[in-house]
């Protein structure tokens, strides 16, 4: 359960802006040692791809062109309960996902990219929420209930994300 914040702390902030600026104006350090690796796998979409993509935006950013584009900074902040054994074995999960993709990652960037994925089978998540029919969700003290409702959320992504074009 989230605490409550009062209203003289700082509020928690993830990302620092000098950490966001980094990342938003990669241009801006020079780095020694250069980039010798090979080009990415055809299965790999580059980072450039994204941040050309169409979307809402606030922050104007000059490209590769010198024209500016604007970005959507990450304002918002969503939190979930967890179990302890939830936990470790996500913890887990994504730490041998980094291992076998030769990178550091971190929780944040599966479920923003889980995220991209829900948003990207929006339709068929509909459609088979609506072939589910209703559901009625549990009380939060009836454990076992709110695990068949969950199971049953899961089936429903589970069909929709098979369901859906591939992810471009």
């Amino acid at each position: 359960m989230a605490r409550r914040v009062s209203p003289d702390e700082k509020a928690f902030n993830p990302v620092q802006a000098a950490l966001t600026r980094s990342v938003l104006n990669p241009e801006e350090e020079v780095s020694p040692i250069q980039d010798h690796s090979p080009a990415p796998s055809p299965r790999v979409v580059s980072i450039e791809a994204h941040r050309n993509a169409a979307q809402p935006s606030v922050e104007p950013t000059p490209d590769a062109s010198g024209e500016e584009q604007t970005q959507e900074r990450f304002t918002r902040e969503k939190r979930y309960l967890l179990t302890e054994s939830e936990e470790d074995v996500l913890e887990r999960l994504v730490k041998d996902m980094g291992k076998k993709l030769g990178t550091p990652l971190k929780l944040s960037h599966v479920i923003r990219a889980t995220t991209s994925l829900l948003i990207h089978s929006r339709g068929e998540l509909l459609k088979q929420s609506e072939r589910m029919g209703k559901l009625k969700r549990p009380p939060n003290n009836d454990p076992a209930a709110l695990a068949t409702f969950e199971h049953n959320l899961a089936r429903i992504l589970d069909r929709a994300i098979r369901g859906s074009r591939i992810l471009d």
